[in-house]
């Protein structure tokens, strides 16, 4: 009777040892190993890394601004927008034929990602204002056209202020 009582005792040890890891009881020395190992992990990773951490930290900001603005600057087509235009073609023969207007005007215009910036330069201009020989232009590109605003101050106060659409 010994013998069976051993062996009951045996397969309810068993079945208690089962039930317990499947109830995620382990031992307490399994589980001190698995956050052991983990700290020290995470410990020599950020003394390795830190200061590659660290100094990515810093600089991808600036890498993001820099490839948004790339990206404006692509998507509003900055470069076709850019450059100065004049009235007077030059290395024509035979300008009046082609039935230019009087006018002798200068158009010069910086974009940046979507924004522009520029000036309008005539003799007009100049005649009427001695110090200033040109008026000041700002606007948005939205598709092939832009909507600007020439502007100038004098003094203090708006001196033009022209909304074309």
């Amino acid at each position: 009777m010994n013998k069976r009582k051993a062996r009951s005792s045996r397969r309810d040890q068993a079945r208690i040892g089962e039930s317990n890891s499947a109830l995620g009881k382990e031992p307490w020395y399994k589980r001190t190993w698995v956050i052991v190992s983990t700290t020290a992990c995470a410990l020599g990773f950020i003394l390795v890394n830190g200061p590659q951490m660290l100094s990515n930290a810093r600089i991808i900001p600036d890498q993001v601004r820099e490839t948004v603005a790339s990206f404006k600057s692509w998507l509003y087509e900055d470069s076709e927008w850019t450059g100065s235009w004049s009235a007077s073609p030059e290395a024509y023969a035979d300008i009046s034929d082609m039935q230019l207007s009087d006018i002798d005007m200068q158009l010069t215009i910086w974009a940046s990602q979507g924004n522009i910036d520029g000036t309008i330069a005539t003799s007009a201009i100049c005649n009427a204002v001695p110090f200033n020989s040109y008026l000041l232009l700002r606007g948005e590109v939205s598709g092939d056209t832009a909507q600007v605003i020439v502007w100038d101050v004098w003094t203090g106060q708006p001196f033009v202020d022209i909304r074309l659409p």
